[in-house]
This record gives structure tokens, C-alpha cells and sequence, in this order.
């Protein structure tokens, strides 16, 4: 997701409720 800064190193789940991202 572009608006969401995401490292390559760090995988990312985004809460489609809230739109919260959360580090797996």
C-alpha cells in the first residue's frame, strides 16, 4: 500500500477495519 511506509525487512499486515498497520 503506497501511503503506508513498509520495510522490505519487516512484513506488514494491514487491519482492514481500522486500516492500522501491524508488524508481523
Amino acid at each position: 500500500v503506497s501511503r503506508f511506509k513498509v520495510r522490505d525487512t519487516q512484513p506488514l499486515t494491514i487491519d482492514p477495519a481500522t486500516e492500522k498497520v501491524f508488524i508481523t
